[in-house]
């Protein structure tokens, strides 16, 4: 049972993407709504990418990046509390980390992206 376990979450780390579908289509299909599973996906598949992101980081660079990607968490945290104090002069704890967790899926969709193109030409480099 374990190494099932093990074996899903090996193919949802090296592919988040695919999980951002299955989510998405449960959802859709229990829901009959499109907005809601969306972000139900988003949500689930951040925290894959965390973990994607760190992975490919030790497979390409053989160092983990894991302050870095802690830096960028709590520099998208500042950002995004100085923007909702300028708009909204109300911060709450429950939106800040909303909108951070949203904008951390933008950012590690991205880095997951360049990652792995570069992992792509950097393998056919070396062959």
């Amino acid at each position: 049972m374990a190494t099932f376990a093990g074996g899903v979450l090996g193919i949802f780390a090296a592919a988040p993407f695919l999980l951002y579908m299955i989510v998405h289509a449960f959802m859709k299909r229990r829901t009959k709504k499109h907005r809601r599973p969306a972000v139900a996906a988003r949500d689930a598949t951040t925290f894959v990418l965390f973990l994607s992101v760190y992975r490919l980081n030790v497979e390409i660079f053989h160092k983990p990046f894991v302050w870095g990607m802690l830096l960028a968490f709590l520099i998208g945290c500042i950002g995004v509390s100085i923007v909702l104090w300028k708009m909204e002069k109300e911060i709450t704890a429950w939106k800040l980390l909303k909108i951070n967790w949203r904008l951390q899926f933008l950012i590690l969709s991205a880095a997951y992206a360049c990652l792995i193109v570069y992992g792509i030409i950097d393998r056919i480099n070396t062959v």
